[in-house]
């Protein structure tokens, strides 16, 4: 697979490998450090670009945004990988590797959800929907009407609260043999309608204590307004703790509504190890072609970065074109199996973002 590589020098051949009798040769035309430093920096948000009302650099004006399927840092470390192994072997000598999973698996699966609405319908939003739902009659999109016609129907009828649907994560969870990650909030957002509870509400704890009963992670979401208050951020923290009598983790700011060098700063003296919001803004895929779990760089030298980034390659949430119009089940398929495929080969985490809305919003299944 091609990758883009950035050099002083136009090369017709990036990397050359031959063979002198026995000897081996391998020559590398390119700085291969710099150009692993410059994705994970994210180096050309610190030069130029525009930038959005959150401070968050413009997918667009990323130059390896055009592959975003593309594993492009642990492609390169392997290349180096292929000149040390090939290079041993050709001496008949040996080396030994670490394996990047316990059991040398291919990549890692990582799940989770965002649990960022547990009440689909107000007086309001109930009206607006009926009209969604004949919108999607007379545009004959028939799985999308019935989807939501049935919501509505078990909504008004008997109280059946579509979002609550924990239910169906469970089975999923037991019908895959998975152990997901759930993020759950304690900032309601009532302006932007993002978050609609908090851990006040005993059926919310309720549930919480039986994910984690299962084996499943939980973690905190957060809006992007409490990331200007790591105190906020930590009594947040502490009482997730409570519930779940084990320290929270770490957390994902809901939407990816987040400038994340400047939560770098503002959060080294945060409780958290671990921010999951590495992603593009607007578009699925492997951002700066990073897939494993990796420390940021931090501009302000006085920081010293505590925290680690998981990326996101898959969110839900990059479903949709508008409010009311999302991709097709072909579409978001195509979308995964180009992520497999090129993970498959390089190895890392293929990270999936399921929200509690979206799942019921987006009937695919």
């Amino acid at each position: 697979k091609r990758i883009t590589v950035f050099s002083n020098e136009k090369n017709k051949e990036p990397f050359i490998q031959k063979m002198f009798g026995e000897n081996y040769y391998g020559q590398i035309n390119f700085d291969l450090i710099a150009n692993i430093f410059f994705s994970l920096v994210s180096y050309e948000e610190h030069l130029y670009g525009k930038k959005d009302e959150l401070g968050r650099f413009d997918d667009n004006e990323n130059i390896l945004f055009k592959e975003k399927d593309s594993t492009r840092v642990t492609h390169l470390t392997e290349l180096l990988n292929d000149f040390i192994v090939l290079s041993v072997q050709k001496n008949k000598k040996y080396i030994v590797r670490k394996n990047y999973w316990p059991k040398n698996e291919d990549y890692a699966l990582l799940i989770s959800h965002t649990i960022n609405r547990l009440k689909k319908w107000s007086f309001k939003n109930l009206i607006l929907d009926i009209l969604k739902d004949l919108n999607y009659l007379i545009s004959l999109k028939f799985g999308a009407f019935w989807s939501l016609f049935k919501d509505l129907f078990l909504f008004i009828l008997e109280d059946i609260e579509p979002y609550w649907c924990f239910e169906s994560f469970i089975n999923l969870d037991k019908k895959f043999g998975l152990k997901a990650t759930y993020f759950f909030a304690d900032n309601p957002n009532i302006k932007d309608n993002e978050i609609d509870y908090d851990l006040e509400d005993k059926d919310v704890v309720k549930i919480i204590e039986i994910l984690q009963k299962n084996g499943n992670e939980i973690s905190l979401l957060i809006d992007s307004s409490d990331t200007k208050n790591p105190q906020l951020i930590n009594k947040h923290l502490t009482k997730l703790t409570k519930i779940v009598n084990k320290q929270i983790k770490g957390y994902r700011v809901i939407n990816n509504k987040i400038d994340l060098g400047k939560l770098l700063i503002s959060h080294t003296n945060s409780n958290a190890s671990y921010c999951s919001n590495w992603s593009y803004n607007t578009s699925n895929g492997f951002k700066n072609g990073i897939t494993f779990l990796f420390k940021p760089f931090v501009e302000d030298k006085k920081t010293t970065p505590k925290m680690w980034f998981i990326p996101i390659s898959f969110s839900d949430t990059k479903l949709w074109f508008d409010k009311t119009n999302y991709i097709s089940y072909e579409e978001a398929k195509e979308i995964v199996t180009k992520l497999h495929k090129s993970l498959i080969k390089n190895n890392g985490v293929l990270s999936f973002e399921i929200s509690s809305s979206n799942f019921i919003d987006i009937p695919y299944a």
